[in-house]
């Protein structure tokens, strides 16, 4: 099997932020899974304090362990730091007084690879270097990635720049990541070699004073990296022209024509091909991001699973509604229905509400009841082919006494923004071996996010982690809580 383990740090406390990364590390995965090769992929982006950077590690490593690994494929975009004996993956939480304890050693990640005894290990680093002055030797870091190929079988080692040298970077990629996904798009046959790309990336740099990519290998170079298909470059092209860095005007304190403005607006609107690959983003994450930490782990089984029916949804009849009021050029229609209402009707040469006043009358006397058939919004229907239309997140008990939840994630797209629909709702028991979904539970919450802020998109999936995990755990904790056992055990022995 393949396995790969993505990291992109972007955000630190005592260092600069890399904008960059994040989107470095959604190209490297979206390049991975279009693939298709890679069989479990950990892909981290947010929470990267050293801490929970090495608890996923470990448990990703420790699913693996008695599996026949192929290839691991290892991809780390944020700021390093070498000593002239050890290169550090620094975390968001790195202090240089405590930097064992606030970064991944890169002997450390080593010995966790190596306990898998992969056939093949890919190492591809992009990162912004910080070396200390001491180091004379402008190739300390190229002998030190040299001599950490002992022990590995085959590999490829790729790192975005030596040791006395920085890796550069605009807001949207990285110039190292930027150049591998061009030499995906570049690459003629059918299939691209490791090799193609040390040779592509190489070519772009040639010349570089500033930044020489530094390549390690081990390997006979017939290894391939990815079978290329038509349409996986295509993706792969928009996801690039998505990441393409923005044309600035700068008009000072011009006015701007009315040409101008519109030409300005126009940049937030994608053709379908990129609003696809945004959208696709949208599963991908939730794929990658849905788990279950500490104990619930123990007590759910987690489902991630795609969906091509709206009707599937608690109460569609409230999105309905939300789209027949607040459209704005989303690609979805209503669905109307029909409903018997019941509605109040002031009576035909009623009194005025002076003379009811002044006669002592209610005014409820001056209205009758009428019933009525009117067309009411029930569901919604996609105006546009898309892979999926919602995304169902469960989460099934293992025991009896636990209720098992469910989160559905609905996005909805226009050209200019994707609106996101979740809510959670919980389960309860209908016969012996049987539940049944507690529909009025849920509510429906929405995120309005930009397809040219696609880095919001990790962000909100992460909340939606978070909030799955707190609404399963907060009402266990009311339950199981010490005072509440103690209840239960007083009960029972009265």
């Amino acid at each position: 099997m393949k396995i790969a383990i993505l990291i992109g740090v972007s955000d630190y406390k005592t260092q600069d932020n890399l904008i960059a990364s994040k989107k470095d590390v959604f190209l490297m995965r979206a390049i991975l899974t279009a693939g298709g090769l890679y069989d479990s992929i950990l892909f981290i982006d947010d929470q990267t304090n050293t801490q929970e950077v090495k608890r996923k590690l470990t448990e990703f490593i420790k699913d693996n362990i008695g599996n026949e690994i192929d290839e691991l494929f290892f991809y780390f975009s944020g700021h390093g730091y070498f000593n002239g004996s050890e290169f550090h993956y620094v975390m968001s939480d790195f202090e240089a007084k405590r930097m064992k304890a606030t970064s991944l050693e890169n002997s450390e990640l080593d010995v966790m690879i190596k306990s898998l005894s992969p056939s093949l290990t890919i190492k591809i680093v992009d990162a912004c270097n910080s070396g200390v002055p001491y180091i004379k030797d402008p190739l300390a870091l190229e002998k030190y990635i040299d001599s950490s190929k002992q022990g590995f079988d085959r590999c490829y080692f790729m790192h975005s720049s030596g040791g006395t040298q920085s890796s550069y970077a605009d807001n949207n990629l990285s110039y190292f990541t930027r150049a591998i996904g061009e030499a995906v798009l570049n690459v003629s046959s059918d299939k691209i070699r490791y090799k193609d790309i040390i040779d592509y990336v190489s070519d772009k740099f040639d010349g570089n004073d500033g930044q020489t990519p530094i390549f390690i290998n081990q390997a006979p170079f017939t290894e391939v990296f990815l079978n290329i298909r038509p349409d996986f470059k295509k993706e792969i092209e928009q996801l690039l022209l998505n990441y393409s860095p923005e044309v600035e005007m700068a008009f000072g304190s011009k006015k701007l024509s009315l040409k101008e403005l519109i030409e300005q607006d126009a940049r937030r609107y994608f053709t379908k091909e990129r609003a696809m690959v945004v959208y696709n983003e949208i599963s991908n994450l939730i794929l990658s991001k849905f788990t279950l930490s500490g104990e619930l782990k123990d007590l759910f089984d987690l489902q991630v699973m795609k969906h091509s029916n709206y009707n599937m949804m608690p109460n569609p009849k409230m999105i309905a509604g939300w789209v027949n009021k607040n459209n704005d050029e989303l690609f979805v229609k209503v669905i109307l229905g029909r409903e018997n209402v019941t509605r109040k009707v002031r009576k035909v040469n009623s009194f005025s509400a002076l003379t009811i006043q002044a006669m002592g009358y209610s005014d409820e006397d001056n209205y009758r009841l009428v019933n009525e058939t009117v067309s009411v919004p029930v569901s919604i229907e996609a105006t546009t082919d898309v892979d999926y239309n919602v995304m169902e997140v469960f989460a099934k008990s293992k025991y009896p006494n636990l209720n098992s939840m469910v989160m559905y994630i609905l996005p909805l797209l226009s050209r200019t923004k994707v609106v996101i629909f979740s809510t959670v709702a919980h389960y309860k028991s209908s016969d012996w071996d049987a539940e049944s979904l507690v529909a009025e539970s849920s509510k429906w919450v929405t995120k309005n996010i930009e397809l040219c802020k696609t880095e919001e998109l990790a962000e909100h999936i992460s909340e939606l982690v978070t909030s799955f995990e707190d609404s399963i755990i907060t009402p266990l904790m009311d339950t199981f809580s010490p005072l509440n056992s103690q209840s239960h055990e007083s009960t029972e022995n009265s």
